[in-house]
């Protein structure tokens, strides 16, 4: 399964994994966003699987890079960090639009909460909303469903 991963959420994965922790709250690439996007962002990978809360030898709680996180950057769990270097790594994938992530989320046949997409986007909720309405219905003429799932929260999918 390919897990699909927005710039921010696996610039924070690969900077976490070359860290001797993976811890992700201290890192150069959540510092440079704003705290609610920063929390957001963290709630949406904690509620994807891509990371984990433990507890420390001192009762501290970490947020690491789980299974599925390191999955989702092509590296096997636990994998020792690299070497740095100075080079910068360019990433040969094309960019991803917000509105392609939304679209590539509600068309999954779960679809997606509205969480998942202010975390995918970094947008907040009001933003979410006015593209689901203005851009992929209007615009786009996307039919757009929504519903509850087990956990009684409100999804949206594309029909």
């Amino acid at each position: 399964m390919i897990i699909q991963l927005t710039d921010n959420q696996r610039a924070i994965i690969e900077e976490a994994t070359q860290t001797k922790y993976n811890d992700v709250r201290e890192l150069e690439a959540l510092k440079r966003l704003g705290p609610p996007i920063r929390e957001n962002i963290i709630k949406g990978m904690l509620k994807r699987g891509l990371l984990e809360i433990r507890t420390d030898e001192d009762g501290g709680k970490l947020t690491l890079v789980s299974d599925m996180g390191y999955a989702a950057i092509g590296k096997a769990a636990g994998e020792a960090p690299e070497t740095k270097t100075t080079e910068k790594v360019v990433s040969d994938a094309p960019k991803q639009s917000k509105q392609q992530i939304m679209i590539d989320l509600l068309k999954r046949e779960e679809g997606a909460t509205l969480h998942q997409l202010v975390a995918a986007t970094g947008w907040q909720k009001h933003s979410v909303h006015g593209a689901m309405a203005g851009v992929l219905k209007k615009k786009l003429g996307l039919t757009i469903e929504s519903g509850k799932n087990r956990d009684g929260e409100r999804t949206y999918k594309i029909a």
